[in-house]
């Protein structure tokens, strides 16, 4: 059940931000190797994001929650990195990613825990 949550001051809008929620659904389960019902991902943009003092530097700050990781983390960081420059226009150096790796007793889904 991976959770995307994306941080962004990104200008994203109507179909192009369509476009990359879905895209961006479809990413994650391929790297992930899950199903694409599971995923779930949470756009929220926010002009008043700075990075530094810099108020026309654009980024994202990207939370990516799973039960368990495959153990390329680093590969898949350096293609979602890439994917989230390309797609929301922001600057690759202020792509920052946490990966949580949930254990499955703290998930509870449709009422039911996981482990």
């Amino acid at each position: 059940m991976p959770f995307l949550t994306i941080y962004t001051n990104s200008k994203i809008e109507g179909k192009e931000k369509a476009d990359f929620l879905y895209d961006a659904v479809e990413f994650i389960a391929s790297e992930l190797q899950k199903p694409i019902e599971r995923i779930i991902l949470n756009l929220i943009k926010n002009s008043e994001m700075l990075f530094g003092t810099d108020k026309t530097s654009k980024g994202a700050l990207v939370e990516l929650k799973a039960i368990g990781f495959p153990q390329n983390k680093a590969e898949i960081a350096l293609k979602l990195t890439k994917f989230l420059a390309d797609r929301l226009e922001v600057e690759f150096e202020h792509v920052e990613i946490e990966f949580i790796d949930m254990p499955p007793s703290t998930l509870a889904i449709a009422g039911k825990l996981r482990g």
